[in-house]
């Protein structure tokens, strides 16, 4: 990367820094070249060094301190016989219907499935199937999103349940009575 390409770099992140900020998230993740769908909840700027090779569905939610790397920094310590270092890049695509847990990691040429959940601290080392749910580092499916819907429903209080509590606080305290 060049002076100039850097310098333009450093002033677009400091630019989403403030968009972020004033504008949201998304915006500040659109700016910086994160391809986003219709619908998607963001809580984190995906600030990595190629945000234009990530491309994310519909209604998709990723958390706070989640990380998407595009690029493999390891094989800085590769070189070739010509003493030419080595590269690697890879398109990270986080397809709709997801949910990407605080604190996961997502790694350079992985997919995630339509209708998956990615389970906090997760650290994503190879695509993940449509309709899983995955856990651990490596993350590993340890359930399908018909079971995972299934175990909810049948354990936690839904919205509609919620309706005779006014606060926020109420609200939480009735749904730990209840469970």
């Amino acid at each position: 990367m060049g002076l100039i390409e850097r310098v333009v770099w450093i002033l677009k992140k400091l630019i989403a820094v403030v968009v972020f900020r004033f504008r949201g998230k998304i915006a500040a993740n659109r700016l910086l070249g994160v391809k986003i769908g219709n619908g998607c909840s963001i809580y984190t700027l995906l600030d990595g060094t190629e945000p234009f090779l990530i491309e994310i569905g519909d209604r998709v939610t990723i958390t706070e301190g989640v990380v998407v790397l595009t690029h493999d920094g390891a094989t800085r310590l590769v070189r070739k016989p010509s003493g030419s270092r080595c590269y690697r890049y890879g398109r990270v695509i986080i397809e709709s219907d997801v949910f990407v847990g605080v604190r996961s990691i997502i790694m350079p040429g992985v997919t995630i499935g339509r209708e998956s959940v990615v389970a906090a601290g997760s650290v994503v080392t190879a695509s993940v199937p449509p309709g899983s749910v995955v856990a651990g580092a490596p993350a590993r499916v340890i359930s399908s999103i018909q079971a995972y819907r299934e175990k909810i429903c049948r354990t936690c209080t839904a919205g509609d349940e919620l309706v005779p509590y006014s606060t926020y606080r109420d609200k939480v305290i009735a749904t730990l009575n209840n469970g």
